[in-house]
Formats: C-alpha cells, sequence, structure tokens
C-alpha cells in the first residue's frame, strides 16, 4: 500500500458567507488530525468573485487566499488557480 505524504485542498468559494466558516473550521481540524498522522496539508482558499464576507470570513484562518473574478465558472479553473500559488 502506497502512504500519502501530501494532501492539497482547495476550497472553491463564490458568495458562501453562511458556511464558511463551518466549512473552514472542519478543513482546520482535518489538516490537524493529519499533521497527527505525518500528513502534509497545503489548502487554498479560492474566492471567485464574493461580494458577501466570504473574504473577511477567510481572513480567519491561517490558510492562503486567492482572489479571482471568474465569476462561478466552477471546480476545474478554481482548481487550476489555486495551483498557481
Amino acid at each position: 500500500m502506497t502512504r500519502v505524504n501530501t494532501v492539497i485542498v482547495v476550497v472553491p468559494v463564490h458568495n458562501e458567507a453562511a458556511l464558511l466558516d463551518r466549512c473552514l473550521r472542519a478543513v482546520a481540524e482535518a489538516v490537524d488530525m493529519a499533521a497527527g498522522h505525518g500528513i502534509r496539508c497545503i489548502v487554498r482558499i479560492v474566492l471567485d468573485d464574493c461580494s458577501d464576507a466570504s473574504a473577511a470570513i477567510a481572513s480567519r484562518f491561517a490558510f492562503p487566499t486567492i482572489a479571482i473574478a471568474a465569476g462561478n465558472v466552477g471546480l476545474d479553473h478554481t482548481v487550476r488557480n489555486a495551483l498557481k500559488l
């Protein structure tokens, strides 16, 4: 069995203020749990043309963010932008 050493997590966000805090708390908990097992996690939050409080909420966490204005075009575009960080 192959051991996983690194996990990349991309969180696409388009006006998700109502759910984002809860989501990022869960991601932070998962990252801590993974670290306890020797797994490195790379987390990127991609803020796609947000007009709500999503950016402010994301800034309360230690994860890097990137702001794009793609207009909620979906996961593929979001992931490609996140990996540019």
